[in-house]
């Protein structure tokens, strides 16, 4: 699993003065990035690739030629003006891909009927994450279901890029409990296929986070208190219309994500009426601190990178 860097964010005035400041230009340029990334993908030969940050470009002017008779490939964008997202490469041979879902983030939060009473406490707690945060969310979940053709157990794949800001650790736990509800219920539908088994599942992506993270705990402890320090950064964190500025995107990277806005469009309407129509929870009623206790779906996950310094 790889962030690879979009050529968007190499490029912005960001990027190059604050973020990168000690490389040079020509190390950025994803024309000398993209053979470096086909060579290190083609030497590790993984069955599963996860990848963020990937361009639309770049997936189909690049990796589908390199990899596309191997694998089985797709990307999702964000729903965003800038057209990167998530890819995810399935080799052939040794799985059968059984489905793939595409989920928007704040459409999902909106309308998950087991998180409801997490939505309810966050409308009354954070009165402008409904209405003015939520609906500029541009996160995506990629979730596939395969079967490994040698065993035959049946196995859910997450790939996600959780929103990057440094004070929104309290949205990333929103993000993750959503996502990791929606893989639960991809499991609940497939263990009938998977010789009534759960099927155990492989969670990768750019989570944004640090091991002392909210994020951290709910994966790898199972649950995050309602008071747990990540929730204060909701009285900090306010959205920002500039988020994006300053990004520059290929032509075929504008027009994809000038199409994906299209796909997108209509969905913030209903966003609005139903943040208008959602009764909050009382406040005598509220939990301890600025948050909501959660819990994960599917239990504490083993880091695959623990103990590899």
């Amino acid at each position: 699993s790889y962030n690879i860097l979009a050529v968007c964010y190499a490029r912005s005035q960001t990027a190059v003065r604050d973020m990168y400041p000690y490389c040079p230009a020509a190390a950025l340029d994803m024309a000398y990035r993209q053979p470096l990334l086909g060579r290190e993908l083609h030497r590790l030969d993984g069955d599963l690739v996860f990848l963020q940050e990937c361009g639309y470009a770049v997936f189909h002017k690049c990796l589908v030629p390199l990899f596309g008779d191997k694998y089985e490939m797709r990307i999702t964008l964000k729903a965003s003006r800038v057209a990167e997202g998530c890819a995810l490469f399935v080799r052939r041979g040794a799985f059968e891909v059984l489905e793939d879902q595409e989920v928007l983030f704040r459409t999902a939060f909106r309308s998950s009927d087991k998180l409801r009473d997490v939505l309810k406490e966050v409308a009354a707690k954070w009165p402008d994450f409904l209405s003015l945060i939520l609906p500029r969310m541009t996160t995506i979940f990629q979730i596939s279901v395969v079967r490994h053709a040698a065993t035959g157990e049946v196995i859910v794949l997450a790939n996600t890029h959780l929103f990057f800001h440094p004070l929104a650790r309290h949205i990333r736990l929103l993000q993750v409990i959503c996502l990791l509800q929606q893989v639960q219920e991809m499991r609940e539908k497939f263990q009938g296929a998977n010789a009534g088994k759960l099927p155990r599942c492989v969670f990768c992506g750019d989570l944004n986070s640090t091991p002392d993270s909210g994020v951290a705990d709910l994966l790898l402890r199972g649950e995050v208190p309602s008071d747990h320090p990540d929730w204060e950064c909701s009285s900090q964190f306010a959205w920002r219309d500039d988020e994006e500025s300053g990004l520059v995107a290929d032509g075929d990277d504008a027009a994809a994500a000038c199409t994906q806005r299209v796909v997108e469009a209509g969905d913030d309407d209903g966003l609005q009426a139903a943040a208008a129509a959602l009764e909050p929870v009382s406040a005598e009623h509220w939990q301890p601190g600025r948050g909501v206790a959660l819990r994960n779906p599917l239990g504490c996950f083993s880091d695959a990178y623990a103990g590899r310094g």
